[in-house]
């Protein structure tokens, strides 16, 4: 098991843990989030504001598999299957909904 990231602060606190190389568990306590990804649900691309530049973002399928890395802030999702998926960029994880 390897712990990718904690970060803890006032306001936030956040682990994400993996398991063979699948994300197997994200504790995330947030008051708010400063990365933002519009639009959600998405359907072919989602724009991602707050993000720094050359920070990477990870997109994780439900079931815990790194599915896209990208670090661009508009990233095409149109290949991606219908589901849930959570975003992980800086020290936010948002889920996104793919339609």
């Amino acid at each position: 098991m390897e712990t990718l990231r904690t970060s803890e602060s006032s306001q936030h606190t956040q682990k994400i843990i993996f398991s063979e190389g699948v994300l197997t568990k994200v504790d995330d306590r947030s008051s708010g989030s400063s990365i933002q990804i519009f639009p959600n649900p998405a359907e072919e691309t989602i724009k991602i504001v707050g993000l720094a530049d050359g920070e990477s973002v990870k997109i994780y399928n439900i079931v815990g598999t790194l599915v896209l890395v990208s670090q661009s802030s508009v990233i095409n999702v149109s290949h991606l299957a219908d589901g849930q998926y959570l975003v992980v960029a800086g020290n936010s994880i948002i889920k996104l909904i793919k339609k």
